[in-house]
């Protein structure tokens, strides 16, 4: 960056100091001691600096500033750096430990955009005592209180900040809005391309968030990938609404980390709150059913926090939190639904479904809690425990008969089969417990293949060479595409229920029932009926060649205990 008329670089003839300390006087007033360039390098150092670095000159010259930072504080130094240079005007505040002579101290450092003024043309930097109390610890901790992967405010920081600015609206009788911004699928990220590189992506998705904020707001990394805005002195809902949209439109364009595209959109709640209405418990719990709203309603949405949906929100996320509870607790149960071969009669294998024992509600069914589950991390965790207990329950079973033909048959979900580590954890599954792999088979929806359906492909292919059997589940209610089954290792076609539903009385589904079928066996498939209720089902069901048919006309799904005694016993 070439110097003006009256910007002399930094330079080692010590014969320059005095002039540098004449021009370093109009920024006295800002405690102004050095200016960086767009590489961060020294171009300017007032003798005030050079004497609190206790450097001389020729050390300074065209030298990077964070050398002289300490190493566990360079990355939020670094982001607030960056920030500032990206937008002229910008200030940002950090606390670091700078090096003086030998020794580390605390410094604040306070970086400013003048890239605006043509007499400078680079970043301040100025340094102010920072109040650490170090004798109560070994070693100054200046980013307690920021992320270590962002350089924001951590979640401590924030609600501090969020405290002070609902008791100054109070005060001012002013409004105070509150923006929770949360990144959709952000967990496929760290599944699929690894911690650091979703740590990365953080870094630049808080880069494009704070592009547009005033200095009087506040923006914070409060865990995962959680981000908090307190927007200070609105009006009403207009303002916060346009960050929205400005949020939406700054995450529109991809990000390019560690050489990978990565598109990214994010779940917005906005609560609003005016005078003696603002609390931090108020406006986190409004917020937060926003947002579950705003998640509900699809992706790179935002809503504004309305008593309307407060309610059925204020249930779901209560039920989110049971749910967390209910795995720990163990409160989650078993039970299986046999499977009937159609020419025997026999029970020839079942299908494992999770009940959750409330404490309060009694023994739910999926459709209850599974929902809820999908839409958060929790429905891989308990992917994961349904499969163990299952496969370590089957075990025994096959260990008492060892002679019957016996498949046990777990659902893997959408989130679950894209796991990087999926043929990796079915493998230590099937060691841990001991059954053997084709005594397993893995069940998919048609949705959760065609989601991405690369991706699942490979494991499917994975999975298929581990041994196990695999299943598309719900056949008919998807895409039913024959392009996609071609690509897929199934050993089985599972029909929906609602091909069952229609036999009785309508013609027309038994010949759609044939066709499939014929389908299913075309491709080398074993076809099975599911939701089977009635006798008139099952006779259509042999009569057009289905294999194996499930449903309450056999048996209704059971508690682990009682497969035992029917296994290999007729219907």
């Amino acid at each position: 960056m070439p110097p003006s008329a009256d910007f002399t670089p930094l330079s080692a003839d010590t014969g320059a100091s005095e002039q540098r300390g004449t021009e370093a006087t109009a920024y006295d007033g800002a405690n102004l001691i050095a200016t960086l360039d767009a590489r961060g390098q020294f171009r300017f150092v007032s003798p005030a600096a050079a004497a609190v670095l206790n450097r001389p000159p020729a050390e300074l010259a065209g030298s990077g500033g964070l050398a002289l930072i300490h190493p566990k504080d360079r990355a939020h130094c670094a982001a607030a750096y960056v920030a500032v240079l990206a937008r002229p005007g910008a200030e940002r505040r950090v606390e670091a430990r700078v090096r003086i002579g030998d020794g580390w101290r605390p410094l604040e450092l306070v970086f400013t955009n003048l890239l605006d003024q043509p007499s400078v043309q680079g970043v301040a930097l100025s340094v102010g005592e920072f109040p650490w109390q170090p004798q109560r610890r070994e070693e100054p901790r200046p980013h307690a209180c920021h992320d270590a992967v962002t350089g924001l405010p951590n979640r401590a920081l924030f609600y501090d900040r969020l405290q002070q600015a609902c008791l100054q609206a109070r005060a001012a009788e002013r409004a105070l809005a509150l923006v929770l911004v949360d990144i959709d699928r952000f967990r496929a990220v760290n599944d699929q391309l690894g911690v650091a590189c979703g740590d990365r992506l953080l870094a630049e998705v808080a880069r494009r968030l704070e592009w547009d904020l005033r200095e009087v707001d506040t923006l914070a990394r409060l865990g995962g990938d959680e981000f908090a805005i307190v927007l200070e002195a609105q009006s009403g809902p207009a303002g916060p609404r346009r960050v929205a949209e400005r949020i939406v439109e700054a995450l529109r364009p991809p990000f390019c980390i560690d050489g990978r595209v990565l598109s990214v959109t994010a779940s917005i709640g906005i609560a609003l709150a005016a005078g003696m209405a603002a609390t931090t418990e108020e406006l986190m719990q409004q917020a937060d059913v926003a947002l579950y709203q705003a998640k509900a309603e699809g992706r790179a949405s935002y809503v504004v926090f309305d008593p309307r949906i407060d309610g059925p929100a204020r249930d779901r996320l209560r039920l989110e939190s049971e749910l967390r509870s209910a795995c720990e607790r163990e409160e989650l149960r078993l039970h299986y639904q046999p499977e009937i071969d159609l020419r025997s009669g026999c029970v020839v294998g079942v299908e494992a479904l999770v009940r959750w024992q409330h404490p309060h509600r009694g023994l739910l069914e999926p459709a209850a809690f599974v929902p809820v589950a999908e839409a958060t991390d929790l429905i891989c965790e308990i992917d994961r425990w349904v499969l163990a207990r299952a496969c370590e329950q089957a075990a025994r079973w096959c260990a008492l008969r060892p002679e019957l033909p016996f498949v046990l048959s777990v659902n893997l979900s959408a989130r679950q089969l894209l796991q990087a580590s999926i043929v990796a954890d079915v493998a230590l599954t099937l060691q841990r417990s001991g059954l053997a792999p084709d005594c397993l088979r893995l069940e998919v929806t048609e949705s959760a293949v065609i989601g991405d359906l690369d991706a699942a492909t490979r494991a499917l292919h994975g999975l298929s060479r581990l041994g196990v059997q695999l299943a598309v589940d719900d056949f008919g209610t998807g895409y039913s595409s024959l392009a996609y089954l071609r690509r897929f290792p199934v050993t089985t076609l599972k029909i929906d229920r609602e091909f069952s539903n229609g036999l009785d009385g309508d013609a027309s589904a038994e010949t759609v029932l044939q066709a499939v079928a014929s389908l299913g066996h075309g491709l080398g498939m074993q076809v099975t009926l599911e939701g089977v209720e009635t006798l008139r089902q099952v006779e259509i069901a042999r009569q057009v060649r289905c294999d194996r048919a499930q449903g309450n006309y056999f048996w209704a799904p059971l508690p682990g205990e009682a497969i035992a005694p029917i296994l290999g016993a007729g219907a």
